[in-house]
């Protein structure tokens, strides 16, 4: 009888675990993080902007992993990290961070991006000079795409991707064309034939970032210190272009009224230094509305990619790179608002693992 009842609470509590564990998942976000060096992905509770949990995605790999972004399919419920080391993507249970399997993609796995509709996610090949476009449901390569062969002549190669939420177009960032001189480029490829249907010249090492309804592309170039608008329906027609600091790394709110890049080398218009850390621009007005300075605190001086949550009240941070003997990466929280649009930092810094790299977010399910 005693046996009985033992086995009866023993259920009893997995039972209510399991209905914690699934109140929780319904009604908190998370914060998703590549943490390249540490071969580990960061989970972070936004209710709470505490870590969950740091899990190893290493496998029967032929070398330790090295994750550098991360993305979620809500289609499938899946998480998606691309791993430089072995060539490859590995895919997740976004509920119990198990590797579900992993597919083969080319040489030096850079930025990654999936749809909005669970179609296609492509993954950037820096060394062989290709993207990989696989389905995240049936993890089967659907298409290996070589960058234009006239840009590939001039030493470009591909950097950054994503996809619109729609899953109409694939937008990507050629980097290293020509001389100091020479522009680097936006190139817009078509979901359905993976063919190159518009590109505009930008300044040196973009990046790229669309608003939730296609209407506007943004394009923080780095060492240009400047922030294109292009109109990804006319043929990446200019809207506009404006003076950021380093502009590196795009971020935006759900409802399209503003977007957000970070000063990663730290540098000013004229050179050295600078203060301001996160820079939002007014999506509708295409103008400036503020920046952040970066927090006076050792260790952050490096800011990186970012991410914001679903309500449009959070943006995160992180702060890639390490000191020598370091153990642990940062990500730093700022509220924003629609009313406050310019990032105020919470104090509050989220140890992860180390050289933090993508980020990226599950909202509510």
């Amino acid at each position: 009888m005693k046996k009985t009842e033992t086995l009866l609470a023993i259920t009893a509590v997995c039972v209510v675990q399991s209905l914690f564990s699934l109140a929780w998942a319904a009604t908190t976000g998370r914060v998703l993080v590549a943490n390249r060096t540490s071969g580990t992905i960061s989970i972070i509770d936004e209710k709470t902007d505490t870590l969950l949990k740091s899990v190893s995605v290493a496998g029967k790999f032929a070398r330790p992993p090295e994750p550098m972004y991360v993305n979620y399919s809500a289609k499938q419920n899946r998480i998606l990290v691309n791993d430089r080391a072995n060539n490859q993507i590995i895919a997740m249970n976004a509920d119990t961070y198990e590797i579900q399997n992993t597919v083969p993609i080319g040489k030096g796995a850079f930025h990654m991006w999936t749809d909005g509709i669970g179609k296609q996610t492509w993954s950037v090949n820096d060394v062989d000079k290709t993207f990989t476009v696989i389905n995240p449901g049936t993890l089967k390569v659907l298409k290996t795409v070589k960058i234009p062969a006239d840009l590939l002549a001039k030493g470009g190669k591909p950097h950054d991707i994503l996809l619109d939420k729609a899953g109409k177009w694939a937008i990507a960032t050629i980097v290293g064309v020509g001389d100091a001189t020479e522009n680097d480029f936006v190139v817009q490829y078509s979901t359905k034939t993976f063919k190159e249907i518009a590109r505009m010249g930008v300044g040196k090492d973009p990046h790229v970032g669309i608003l939730n309804n296609g209407g506007k592309l943004f394009v923080p170039t780095q060492n240009a210190s400047k922030v294109y608008v292009l109109d990804p329906n006319k043929k990446l027609k200019k809207l506009k272009e404006l003076n950021v600091p380093g502009a590196h790394g795009a971020a935006w709110t759900p409802n399209n009224a503003f977007f957000y890049t970070s000063n990663l080398p730290g540098v000013t218009l004229s050179g050295g230094k600078n203060k301001n850390m996160l820079w939002a621009i007014n999506a509708k007005t295409m103008k400036i509305v503020g920046s952040t300075p970066f927090p006076k605190v050792k260790g952050l001086e490096v800011a990186h990619n970012l991410t914001v949550n679903a309500a449009g009240t959070k943006l995160y941070l992180t702060h890639s790179g390490h000191e020598s003997g370091s153990t642990i990466g940062d990500v730093t929280v700022y509220s924003i608002s629609s009313k406050k649009p310019i990032p105020k930092y919470t104090n509050k810094r989220i140890a992860v693992g180390l050289n933090p790299f993508g980020i990226s977010y599950i909202p509510p399910q």
